[in-house]
C-alpha cells in the first residue's frame, strides 16, 4: 500500500475488509461537496472486479461499498467538471506531497483534476448505494 493511503484515518478499515487497497476503476462520484478552504466531502461507489464472467459476458462484480473521504484543510482545488453527478472515474489517486495530500480524479465522464488538503479520513458502509 502506497505511504499516502497509510495517512488516511480509516483508511486501513476499508482495506481489512475489502481485502487490498481500493483503486475504484470504474467507480463513481455520487457526491462532491466543497466548503473551501475547511473541507471537502468525497463520496465514492467501488466494488472488486473479479475474473469471473456472467452470462451476458460482463465481468462479475463483487464487494460493493460506498467510501466517504472527509478531506481537511484543503490548499487547492482544480475540477474540470463542476457538474459530479453520475460521473465514473478510471481511477481515484492518492499522493503525499511534503505535509500534503493529493487525490487525483482521473474520470472517464464527468468530473475530473484533483483536490489537495493537509488532513484526510475515510469511512464506508458495505453495499450499493440505496439513492
Amino acid at each position: 500500500m502506497d505511504e499516502a493511503w497509510k495517512r488516511i484515518d480509516g483508511f486501513q478499515d476499508l482495506v481489512d475488509w475489502f481485502g487490498r487497497a481500493p483503486g475504484f476503476h470504474d467507480g463513481y462520484v455520487l457526491s462532491l461537496k466543497i466548503d473551501f478552504p475547511t473541507e471537502a466531502v468525497l463520496v465514492m461507489h467501488g466494488w472488486g472486479m473479479t475474473d469471473r464472467v456472467d452470462a451476458r459476458g460482463y465481468f462479475e462484480l463483487e464487494k460493493h461499498f460506498v467510501a466517504t473521504f472527509r478531506l481537511a484543510d484543503l490548499v487547492r482545488i482544480e475540477l474540470n467538471d463542476p457538474d459530479h453527478a453520475g460521473s465514473i472515474v478510471e481511477w481515484l489517486t492518492i499522493t503525499a506531497d511534503g505535509d500534503q495530500l493529493e487525490f487525483a480524479i482521473n474520470p472517464i465522464l464527468g468530473t475530473g483534476g484533483l483536490l489537495r488538503c493537509l488532513k484526510a479520513s475515510v469511512s464506508f458502509e458495505p453495499g450499493k448505494p440505496t439513492t
